[in-house]
């Protein structure tokens, strides 16, 4: 898999996914964990049916899937890139932490668990994500990987 800094394109897209999430809480004040969690119920409730690859391009699954990122990036000091998808590995928006290589997929783990119709606490979601990044930054993670 290759990973790239943002090009123009998919710079537009996150900007898409970004102001869908404005859009979204227009006049709420500042968007965060429990905003977020309304919207993954929402998307959730929808029933949507398709594969994570065809659920992720849906407006609110992205703006979701990118308020997920902020709060990571927040946390963890991670920068956006870009995977081209090379080797059959997941295509799209991710985190990176450094030039190390530790990336995380908040687009892709979204569109799965809405995929899944599969309800998760987004607070949690940041944590945990966060932890493991960490782990394996320092050499010390010893906890079940997820594969986007």
């Amino acid at each position: 898999m290759a990973i790239q800094p943002l090009n123009e394109n998919n710079q537009a897209y996150l900007k898409a996914g970004t102001d869908m999430l404005a859009d979204m809480f227009k006049g709420e004040g500042d968007i965060g964990l429990p905003e977020l969690q309304a919207l993954m119920k929402w998307c959730v409730d929808q029933g949507w049916s398709g594969g994570p690859e065809v659920i992720e391009e849906y407006g609110p699954v992205l703006a979701l899937g990118v308020g997920l990122g902020l709060e990571i990036k927040a946390r963890a000091s991670m920068e956006w890139v870009w995977s081209d998808g090379k080797d059959d590995s997941y295509h799209g928006l991710a985190l990176q932490l450094g030039d190390g290589g530790l990336c995380a997929y908040p687009v892709a783990m979204i569109a799965r668990r809405v995929a899944d119709h599969k309800l998760v606490d987004v607070a949690a979601l940041v944590r945990d994500t966060c932890t493991n990044i960490e782990q394996l930054a320092k050499g010390s993670f010893d906890g079940p990987m997820e594969r986007v």
